[in-house]
């Protein structure tokens, strides 16, 4: 194992990476501490990659690269992931990019998503912002989801609240529900409750579902 900076792995090459502004490419199936600031890493697929520090930029799985893992515990990174599943600790904040990851929140965490068939298991009292035109699933109690226009959103679980966003499409299941939108779709699971507020959207009502 190496400590370096300005670091190119090739494939299953072990590394530690630490201090401010590493940056390099990876190879594939690689596994990469990395700590310190503004670091910047991409490339490579199937990395398991463990980031603490912040404002670091990690890209570990190119397109169409196989699945990654990436373990965040730092405060204000980007992460672009491509089938891969993020975990991130407590009180952070982070942004996801990329397509079908499944990202693991733990509570009070800040995180922006873009891109499609995104999963969030949001903990509890997180607040997420999706870009436009992304689609995620959000399973978590008590948390924020800030819409932009064109997202599609499933929100699951207990006291969750759905602000912003125009021409949006939303499903929401879980009771305490609140939804903010305008010229948007919301359909609720069974069993749901949900104030509705804002203009011309379409409430779709599944059984014993309670709206107002």
């Amino acid at each position: 194992r190496v400590t370096v900076s300005g670091v190119g792995l090739g494939a299953n090459g072990p590394a530690t990476v630490s201090g401010a502004v590493n940056a390099g490419p990876l190879g594939n199936n690689d596994t990469y501490p990395l700590s310190g600031n503004n670091d910047v890493l991409d490339g490579g697929s199937g990395e398991t990659v463990s980031v603490s520090g912040n404002s670091g930029t990690l890209t570990p799985a190119s397109s169409g690269g196989t699945p990654g893992t990436a373990l965040v515990t730092g405060s204000g990174d980007s992460v672009n992931l491509t089938d891969s599943s993020v975990s991130v600790d407590a009180r952070l904040s982070t942004g996801i990019g990329g397509s079908g990851d499944t990202i693991t929140l733990t509570r009070h965490d800040t995180l922006a998503v873009s891109g499609t068939d995104q999963t969030v298991q949001a903990g509890r009292g997180s607040t997420l912002t999706l870009a436009a035109n992304s689609s995620v699933a959000v399973t978590g109690a008590a948390d924020t989801v800030l819409l932009d226009a064109g997202d599609t959103l499933s929100i699951t679980g207990d006291a969750q609240t759905i602000s912003g966003g125009t021409g949006d499409t939303a499903t929401s299941t879980g009771k305490r529900e609140s939804a903010t939108l305008t010229d948007s779709t919301l359909t609720l699971g069974a069993n749901t409750a949900v104030t509705v507020n804002g203009d011309g959207n379409t409430v779709v009502l599944g059984n014993s579902d309670s709206v107002t």
